[in-house]
């Protein structure tokens, strides 16, 4: 598959509903890494993880994570409805105010057990430091409004991104890149 090939999916499958977008990103993780490098993404120092439990009822959807240096940084990622409005009647849609209950859910859970987390390579004594994103709508449908209640409840630990930015991402990665990503970039197992 090429990235043309790819971003046909993306626009036919991935924009359909939750599910398909999940099943989507399984196949294609290294989508989510915020920043994908082939360098890092061969060598362990980027990956995702899917389906990570932080409790008995607190399970993330992915997890991502880069080393730099000593410190592993790792982003917690809700996937909500692509179709999924950020408003509703000028008040947080259900969807929407949804994810950043998660979002506050995770963060408590995982303040009690950080420690639990490990990355695929045998560096001691890193640091970890969280944050967290949700995947939710097009904004390409956004109204100024919904862009404004984005902007809001973005902080320096959450980024909100629609399903526009994963399919933007395709561009720019050359081909001979793309088929690096595509073929180190599936989840792996915590």
């Amino acid at each position: 598959m090429d990235s043309g090939e790819l971003e046909l999916l993306l626009q036919n499958t991935v924009l359909r509903d939750r599910q398909s977008a999940m099943d989507i990103l399984v196949a294609h993780a290294w989508l989510l890494i915020p920043d994908v490098r082939c360098d890092l993404l061969s060598n362990g120092r980027q990956g995702v993880y899917h389906s990570v439990r932080f409790g008995p009822e607190c399970e993330a959807d992915f997890l991502t994570y880069e080393i730099m240096e000593r410190q592993v940084n790792w982003q917690v990622t809700y996937i909500a409805s692509p179709s999924a409005a950020i408003l509703e009647n000028s008040m947080p849609s259900i969807e929407f105010a949804h994810a950043l209950r998660q979002i506050d859910l995770w963060r408590d859970s995982i303040s009690h057990c950080e420690d639990r987390f490990t990355v695929p390579l045998p560096i001691l004594d890193l640091t970890a430091k969280f944050s967290y994103r949700i995947v939710i709508g097009q904004s390409l449908h956004q109204t100024d409004d919904e862009r404004h209640e984005v902007q809001c409840h973005r902080r320096n630990d959450l980024r909100i991104r629609s399903f526009d930015w994963l399919i933007q991402k395709l561009s720019y990665y050359s081909q001979s890149e793309f088929a690096l990503l595509e073929k180190l970039g599936p989840v792996k197992a915590l």
